[in-house]
């Protein structure tokens, strides 16, 4: 007589996929990343800086650095939520829009060509 092993399988789990992904990388809820948000999210809540409120790195980048001339004559903006300040600096019919950190260091840029009539704000 031959005997043939019976292989017995137990309840099959589900195989429905849960991964979640966050900028295309899968991500799990021991992960450590977060949600990013842009700098131009209609949740923000930006504040004008006065110039003597300005952080000294952040003064000391805009004094330094040729990208940002002409920042005195420009928006300076504050999101206590985010952590992140906006510049923005309008040469002739472009407004030119940096996203920086408080140290000066940049964090996002973009540009708008001026339609006219258009303000800055």
């Amino acid at each position: 007589m031959l005997l043939y092993p019976v292989i017995s399988f137990g309840q099959q789990k589900d195989l429905t996929d849960s991964t979640e992904y966050r900028f295309g990388l899968p991500v799990s809820n021991d992960d450590t990343t977060k949600r990013v948000r842009s700098d131009l999210d209609p949740a923000n809540q930006w504040i004008a800086v006065k110039r003597t409120d300005i952080p000294k790195k952040l003064r000391r980048t805009l004094e330094r650095n040729d990208i940002y001339e002409g920042w005195e004559e420009g928006e300076l903006f504050f999101d206590k939520s985010i952590n992140r300040y906006l510049l923005r600096i309008r040469r002739e019919d472009v407004v030119t829009t940096y996203g920086l950190a408080a140290d000066g260091s940049p964090v996002s840029f973009t540009e708008e060509k001026m339609v006219s009539g258009d303000s800055v704000n």
